[in-house]
């Protein structure tokens, strides 16, 4: 079954959903790895219709 999780597939284009936590950042990077925080969705940046998208905003919100 095919699930529909982010905006993108609706043509969104969404920023802003994580940030890399500064707490021992260059520690991290010289094993590979970024500890990332999510961000809450009201801050996200969004730029609507950004390019065609899978599935309608009507089936996107159904499963939401």
């Amino acid at each position: 079954m095919f699930q529909i999780l982010r905006p993108h597939y609706t043509g969104d284009l969404v920023h802003e959903r994580s940030k890399v936590d500064g707490k021992d950042k260059i520690h991290l990077q010289k094993k590979g790895y970024n500890k990332r925080k999510k961000i809450d969705k009201g801050d996200w940046i969004i730029v609507p219709n950004h390019h065609e998208p899978l599935v309608t905003r009507e089936q996107f919100k159904a499963v939401h």
